[in-house]
């Protein structure tokens, strides 16, 4: 009778070790998937006048290229890219803002593309690089007022570096942002409790805490003078997401959401809407600056 109790001991004890094994292998997963971004290296450069910079922060290299316009400004556009994200694949849209006259700047944040560090962490160290770049800016081009431009995880990013540079701030562009790691995730209780368990497992893991470091609702109520772009059929990241932001943002604010397309798809598919959108709303936020 004792020899059978120990083997059912045995038993259990080895169920709850490979119950504990399994959630903890598959939090390990989902941390790597939530923190590591494969890299995609550039295939092109910008034309015409333009400068290549290399930031170091926190012993990472941040490098990005500044385009330059024809005439003499001190207001720059930010482009920060998503998961997956880099300088080359959003050069366009830079090119387009400087033949509209603005200092144009995009850049690889830490962990992709040509920019040094190993976690890319979906934007929670964006916010800092975005700062960074600012400061750069200020010294090497006199640059005194900024529009944030970002996508994805770069748009939470943008929201959340605008929220503490409100005074250079001119405004925020933020397309197909989440509003936290939470709300971005979806409801329900099991649900929420999984994704806090990956949370403090990637805190432990490499001392990230993506619930707090990417949570721009908790300061966008800071941030005025924003444009929120979503597309309706997003399955990556719900448009619920910025609806939230933008009934917490300041006015001056616009929400555009756009029917029938996924995941920042807006500038693709409906290009020239979406840059005279951006563009109006930006000249508008510097003529009331």
């Amino acid at each position: 009778m004792q020899k059978i109790r120990y083997i059912v001991l045995a038993v259990l004890l080895l169920g709850v070790v490979g119950i504990i094994s399994f959630i903890i292998a598959k939090a390990e997963k989902m941390v790597g998937l939530a923190i590591y971004s494969p890299r995609i290296l550039p295939d092109v450069k910008p034309e015409g006048n333009h400068e290549e910079f290399s930031l170091d922060l926190e012993g990472a290299k941040i490098k990005g290229w500044v385009l330059q316009p024809q005439v003499s400004t001190d207001t720059a556009v930010i482009i920060a890219p998503g998961y997956q994200g880099t300088k080359a694949l959003l050069l366009p849209l830079a090119e387009f803002f400087r033949d509209n006259g603005f200092f144009s700047v995009v850049f690889d944040p830490r962990g992709e593309g040509e920019s040094g560090g190993e976690i890319y962490a979906l934007g929670a160290f964006e916010d800092e690089d975005i700062e960074a770049i600012m400061d750069y800016l200020e010294k090497s081009h006199q640059i005194s007022q900024f529009v944030l431009f970002g996508i994805s995880c770069g748009a939470t990013a943008s929201i959340i570096a605008s929220a503490r540079n409100q005074e250079r701030v001119v405004t925020t562009i933020a397309d197909s942002p989440f509003a936290n790691i939470l709300i971005a995730q979806g409801g329900g209780f099991f649900k929420i409790l999984w994704v806090r368990f990956c949370n403090f497992w990637g805190k432990v893991r490499k001392g990230i805490d993506l619930c707090k470091e990417t949570d721009a609702l908790s300061c966008i109520g800071k941030v005025s003078h924003i444009m929120l772009i979503h597309c309706i059929e997003d399955r990556t990241l719900h448009f619920e997401n910025s609806v939230l932001l933008y009934n917490s943002a300041q006015e001056p604010k616009e929400l555009w959401l756009v029917d029938n397309l996924d995941h920042v798809q807006a500038i693709t598919h409906c290009t020239e809407e979406y840059l005279q959108r951006v563009l109006g709303f930006v000249q508008k936020c510097l003529e009331a600056r």
